[in-house]
């Protein structure tokens, strides 16, 4: 009955998806996103593992491939490098002994259409300044109620809606295995992992952000920013995630630093105010506590549980002879979990205790994709972030934008590195990744002909 449920939803989502146009497609897919994101929720497992993200991404393409039109594929900046990423993990299915033909295919479609085909999607979808505000009233909307359920969760102690979602599987309860932890208790909302709900809060943060400081004008009044920010940074501490920490602190200097100029001009009352207020911070103990956690992850003698830069280091050292067994295409995808035995459920663990789920994106990319989908991979990001860098110049509008596109870059990178895109991270940063793509290339065409126009009125008035 739970399944049932959970699948009408499923195929609502996905008809309102088709059936909606442009930017609505992308408010219902966003919607997918924050609420149906648990690991646990599995509509089919055969012939096809799939969940309500996989049907939402399938349902976006098909509309998107069946009613936008193809010439919008020749205003995309990074036609060639996301071709490029395609190829690549083409290669890592094709040489995959493991597999019969037909899941050569899927797999490495699939796997792209969950990870870097988001971004386009977005991008073909979205059509104009409107359509980022209408987004930006759903995200604030829908993260009132994953908060406030986030919080309901920590007042509890146990998280419900996982509870439900997996009585129909055979899955470990991550959500409230985390939840009941005694010495480490961690919220997670609607998704099943609080380490990536801390991570999406604090995207989601950068974002408001974003449209709080925006220029010539905000896009959220004060009062509302502050209730969002104010519930985003308390389910953010409440995620108890070192990894969501150190993402967060990063995204929020790669936003602030590039939306400037970048020329730093030392004003020693702004110096001095934000030294007194981080000396009195550092002594509450809701601040102290995540920064000492923070330096735990580099000290060899850790005071709290969880990862380690001397566990990863572990882990590459067992990555690195595993990509030795196939250096150019990997040894294919999902190896990790189907051929190592990795599982999060402790009894069925088959892996050895010391590589624990190779928890970072580097050594999925070392152990599965090989040096292709490494090349691939390295490819995307970079061409990324040097056309986002190289558009800061055309407008302090654009730059802003850009920059929140870079601190979503980054952000996704550090998490994935730190611990693994767990996938469904994934879905949000290349869901607002693509926007940002196309509100700069709407801007930068808007720009050309102004500029265009103001040359002919030159020559005209010389004449």
């Amino acid at each position: 009955m739970v399944r049932l449920i959970f699948t009408i939803i499923t195929l609502f989502l996905a008809w309102k998806i088709i059936r909606a146009e442009s930017t609505d497609r992308l408010t219902w897919y966003l919607i997918a996103i924050l609420f149906l994101s648990s690991g646990g929720l599995v509509i089919t497992e055969t012939p096809l593992v799939l969940n309500p993200l996989n049907i939402s991404t399938w349902a976006l393409t098909f509309a998107c491939l069946v009613k936008e039109p193809f010439s919008e594929w020749r205003h995309f900046p990074l036609k060639k490098t996301l071709i490029f990423s395609f190829i690549c993990l083409l290669l890592v299915g094709f040489f995959d002994g493991r597999l019969p033909f037909y899941l050569k295919i899927y797999r490495p479609v699939s796997y792209f259409v969950y990870s870097f085909f988001i971004c386009y999607l977005s991008f073909l979808c979205f059509k104009n300044e409107e359509g980022w505000e209408k987004i930006s009233r759903v995200l604030f909307l829908s993260m009132i109620i994953v908060c406030a359920y986030g919080l309901f969760n920590h007042l509890v102690k146990f998280n419900h809606f996982n509870d439900i979602v997996y009585s129909f599987t055979d899955e470990v309860d991550i959500s409230n295995r985390y939840q009941l932890n005694l010495n480490r208790p961690r919220i997670s909302s609607f998704a099943s992992n609080p380490i990536y709900y801390g991570f999406s809060v604090g995207l989601v943060f950068i974002v408001f952000l974003y449209n709080y400081l925006k220029k010539p004008e905000k896009l959220i009044s004060t009062q509302s920013f502050i209730i969002i920010a104010s519930l985003l940074l308390v389910n953010l501490y409440l995620s108890n995630s070192r990894t969501a920490y150190m993402t967060f602190l990063i995204g929020i200097v790669c936003l602030l630093m590039l939306s400037t100029s970048l020329r730093l001009k030392v004003n020693f009352k702004s110096v001095a105010v934000i030294f007194i207020v981080g000396l009195v911070a550092i002594n509450i103990p809701a601040v102290r506590d995540p920064l000492e956690q923070l330096t735990d992850i580099f000290s060899s003698n850790q005071k709290v549980d969880g990862s380690s830069i001397e566990m990863r280091m572990g882990q590459l050292e067992g990555a690195l002879s595993f990509f030795d067994h196939n250096i150019y295409t990997g040894n294919g995808f999902y190896y990790i979990f189907d051929t190592i035995g990795f599982s999060a459920d402790h009894d069925l663990n088959e892996a050895d205790a010391e590589l624990w789920g190779f928890e970072s994106y580097l050594f999925e990319l070392l152990i599965e994709q090989g040096i292709a989908g490494i090349l691939g991979s390295l490819v995307f990001f970079t061409s990324i972030v040097y056309w986002l860098f190289r558009q800061r110049k055309y407008s302090l509008e654009i730059r802003q934008i850009a920059a929140l596109g870079i601190a979503i870059v980054i952000s996704f990178l550090c998490f994935s590195i730190a611990t693994g895109t767990l996938f469904t991270s994934w879905y949000i940063s290349m869901f607002f990744l693509g926007i940002c793509i196309k509100r700069i290339v709407l801007m930068n065409e808007a720009i050309l002909p102004d500029e265009i126009n103001e040359q002919d009125t030159i020559s005209i008035d010389n004449e």
